[in-house]
């Protein structure tokens, strides 16, 4: 776990190489210590999957997510918070990677899911609408994507604050949907 730490403050400071090193070497030794089927062995897919996430280097994130997403439902089933999160990561990577069908069927699965497993209000069921209204306004279905970014807006700047970076991504997802049907930002 200490190299998973390591690895995961690397990546949080960008230094993306050393990150994918130790999260490879983390990987490598729970594959040697531990049966297949442990939740250890999906957390390290995960990891590794969201470092190659955050570095734009989603034919490699798409695969190891997959993967991660696939184990934790086999052992933990599909109302595992850890599960959600998985299906959300793979379904951010395919929306970010431009794979917007695909995407939309793992975002509308995640937040599903969200909804019957985090309590009401969750930042994560916020973050998962979010990025699942994101993707359906990038698919043209502009009503219902404003339907849902809009109030997970609200619900993420009222737990963050409207300064915090989550806040300022999903405004930022508000006024590219606006922009995308032609209406005025708030600025103007």
């Amino acid at each position: 776990r200490a190299l998973d730490v390591l690895a995961a403050a690397q990546m949080d400071l960008e230094d993306y190489d050393q990150a994918e090193t130790n999260f490879q070497r983390s990987l490598q030794l729970r594959r040697g210590a531990l049966p297949d089927d442990h939740p250890d062995i999906a957390q390290s897919l995960n990891n590794l999957g969201s470092l190659y996430m955050r570095s734009k280097r989603y034919d490699r994130a798409v695969p190891l997510l997959e993967q991660a997403s696939d184990r934790y439902r086999q052992i933990l089933g599909d109302r595992h918070p850890q599960v959600v999160v998985v299906i959300y990561n793979l379904g951010s990577t395919l929306s970010d990677a431009g794979k917007l069908d695909r995407a939309r069927a793992q975002l509308q699965t995640a937040w599903r899911l969200a909804t019957e497993v985090f309590p009401e209000g969750h930042l994560n069921t916020a973050v998962i609408q979010a990025k699942y209204g994101e993707c359906l306004g990038r698919l043209a279905h502009f009503e219902k994507a404003e339907t849902l970014l809009i109030p997970a807006f609200e619900s993420i700047s009222s737990q963050l604050g409207e300064h915090h970076w989550r806040s300022l991504q999903t405004a930022r997802m508000i006024e590219e949907l606006h922009s995308a049907q032609g209406k005025p930002s708030r600025d103007q």
